[in-house]
């Protein structure tokens, strides 16, 4: 009986080490599922250890690991302890197929690989599930630098709350939302909740696109009450948007390339009243051009400069160029604005001649030009002011008869002796005017530019109290521009760079008046006007220079 036993013993010894040897477990809630689920896999050690001691990084092939607990526990049977380490972890496949869970190991301990068949939920039966997410794209493949709108839409039944996920982003590519919008939706006597996201995608450079999909997540069956304000108690519930891809072809090179929906090319006349404005400009009078390239679907940096115009009837004073952006529901719309000052030299007909830019249309496929037609403004002489203007009571026949008396008297020495001396004094005058010219010159210069900023300073007043958005940001540009004409700088630039934050953030709402929706309020400007006010003041460059001839001979000390 002895060997019996021997043999007994010696059996169960195997046994026992094969269990032992058998103690690192894998398993999972189910062996198939569909894409847009998540699996819920565990792994149980006999023994306590660290979280390190398993690495998890060959799971990232085909599964995103969104969750990742770890417990240890301790149980006591017949005076006997066990301890347990426990691994739990939430898996979300990355793609349909036959895809394996990878056997793991332990101190060489390994578990068993697990095999999964992950399969794609069909459009049809999308809404079968309480949650799911669709991506939809204009076109299939593009140029460089053409628009791309992206569609993301999240489906949700009413049960789902905590809807959350991610913004879209593409490598290689520039991304803008254009619309968000939330609705309900009622199919087969199902409300559905959707929220749908659109983008413009833009794309420099030839090749594919590779649009990725995107995550969601909801809660199904949350309860919100006091112990659980948040409605955080629910299931869990995982949506991911299908990935895409789209092909950016290389753009042609026979002309400068500027693809778009459609270009448009206005003008303004800011600061002048209506169509008669521009029938009352005269000689040396500034009038500012404000011309606006709009480019539908495409961005406002991509948009080509302006021609400069080059004539001897004007000069021109170019402002430095806005880039905007406004959105649609469909388009990204890009604006590139660029003002000017115009002040014509020669009286008669000034000709500004048309702009033209051309463009690729998108939709047409075929080149096409954006024209701004040629502008002719007569311009009108300079008006004299009354200080300048010839007396009325001067006349030729007067002078006539004063030369005729004067040389019917030149043989009498006395008018010889009153001649000598006069031409004595012209001479000296003329030597008094030459030596002073130079300073006298200066003066005039300064006391012409005083005149002509208190000339815009006075317009502008007038124009914070009663005036819209567009003239009174065109009579701050001027009266900036007339203050600091040194400056290279933009003068609505140069002017933010010296008000206090309050001033500045009254300066940008007026812009946003400008050049955002149509019919915006203007803001209040009393914080801009004070600051204007003291600027003025304290600048003693504003302060005309002194129009009194210097001293003949130095004065003694």
């Amino acid at each position: 009986m002895k060997p019996a036993k021997y043999l007994a013993l010696f059996f169960l010894l195997i046994l026992t080490s094969a269990a032992m040897a058998d103690n690192l477990v894998s398993r999972v809630d189910r062996a198939s599922m569909g894409l847009n689920e998540t699996l819920s896999l565990v792994l149980e050690y006999d023994e306590r250890v660290g979280t390190e001691n398993l690495d998890f990084s060959s799971l990232q092939q085909d599964f995103e690991i969104l969750n990742n607990s770890t417990t240890s526990q301790v149980s006591i049977i017949n005076g006997r302890q066990d301890v347990t380490t426990r691994w739990t972890l939430i898996l979300l496949p990355k793609r349909s197929g036959q895809l394996v869970i990878p056997s793991f190991q332990i101190d060489g301990n390994f578990s068993e690989a697990i095999n999964l068949q992950v399969d794609e939920t069909s459009a049809a039966g999308a809404r079968s599930q309480p949650i799911n997410a669709e991506l939809e794209v204009s076109q299939d493949s593009i140029l460089s630098m053409q628009q791309l709108l992206v569609t993301v839409r999240l489906v949700a039944s009413s049960q789902v709350s905590n809807l959350s996920g991610d913004s879209l982003q593409i490598q290689g590519a520039e991304v803008s939302l254009l619309e968000q919008q939330q609705f309900t939706q009622v199919q087969n006597g199902v409300t559905w909740q959707i929220v749908e996201w659109v983008y413009a995608v833009f794309a420099d450079q030839p090749g594919t696109l590779e649009i990725p999909a995107q995550l969601f997540s909801g809660v199904i069956g949350s309860s919100r009450s006091v112990f659980d304000p948040f409605g955080g108690s629910g299931q869990r519930a995982l949506a991911r948007s299908p990935a895409t891809s789209v092909v950016v072809e290389a753009a042609g090179s026979e002309q400068n390339w500027f693809p778009a929906e459609d270009v448009r090319i206005e003008a303004e006349w800011p600061g002048l009243n209506g169509a008669t404005g521009l029938t009352q400009i005269r000689v040396g009078e500034p009038i500012t051009r404000s011309i606006s390239v709009v480019a539908y679907g495409q961005r406002p940096e991509t948009i080509p400069p302006l021609p400069s115009p080059a004539n001897d009837q004007f000069k021109i004073y170019a402002d430095q160029p806005e880039l905007l952006v406004q959105t649609s529901a469909d388009n990204l719309i890009g604006i590139r604005r660029e003002s000017a000052a115009i002040v014509p030299t020669i009286a008669g007909e000034m000709v500004l001649s048309e702009i033209r830019i051309p463009w690729w249309d998108t939709k047409e496929s075929a080149w096409k030009e954006a024209v701004l037609p040629a502008q002719t403004i007569n311009i009108l002489e300079a008006e004299l002011t009354e200080s300048l203007a010839p007396p009325e009571s001067f006349e030729l026949a007067n002078s006539n008869n004063d030369l005729a008396l004067v040389s019917s008297n030149f043989s009498n020495p006395i008018w010889q002796w009153i001649s000598a001396t006069m031409t004595l004094v012209s001479l000296l005058l003329a030597w008094l005017l030459w030596r002073t010219r130079s300073s006298k010159g200066a003066s005039t210069e300064i006391e012409n530019t005083h005149t002509a900023e208190k000339a815009v300073w006075v317009q502008l007043q007038k124009d914070l109290k009663n005036a819209s958005a567009m003239p009174l940001r065109t009579s701050i540009e001027n009266w900036s521009r007339a203050f600091w004409p040194d400056e290279p700088a933009s003068a609505i630039q140069n002017l933010k760079q010296r008000l206090s934050k309050q001033a500045t953030d009254e300066l940008m709402q007026l812009e946003k008046s400008v050049y955002g929706k149509v019919g915006a309020e203007v803001p209040s400007m009393n914080e801009l006007s004070l600051e204007l006010k003291k600027i003025r003041k304290s600048n003693p460059k504003n302060r005309p220079a002194s129009s009194a001839l210097p001293p003949l001979y130095p004065q003694a000390n």
